[in-house]
């Protein structure tokens, strides 16, 4: 009778155990199942993120090249005027030659 008596309490330390393991078991699942779903949600904005950073490198790019176009513009609008400047110049001092020459 000791005999069934130990076997009948293991036996519901066993049935507590499992029904212990079946609430922790569903419990890690839900934890995994928020995990997943925050882990998901990362992902995408993460990609949002890539998306920006390289639409925002191919803006640098453009702005780049744009800098570089108003600069040789802006060099090429000062060679204009410096021979502006040199024939006005010039023409003054052709002007000056012959009033006091």
């Amino acid at each position: 009778m000791r005999i069934d008596n130990d076997r009948v309490s293991q036996l519901a330390k066993a049935e507590e155990r499992e029904v212990s393991l079946e609430k922790e078991k569903a419990a890690l699942q839900e934890a995994l199942a928020i995990a997943h779903a925050r882990a998901k949600k990362n992902a995408e904005a993460l990609e949002v993120a890539c998306k920006d950073a390289h639409a925002t490198e191919e803006a640098n790019i453009m702005a780049e090249g744009v800098q570089n176009i108003a600069e040789d513009k802006r060099s090429r609008w000062r060679e204009i005027i410096q021979r502006w400047r040199n024939a006005i110049s010039s023409g003054c001092d052709a002007v000056q030659a012959d009033l006091h020459g």
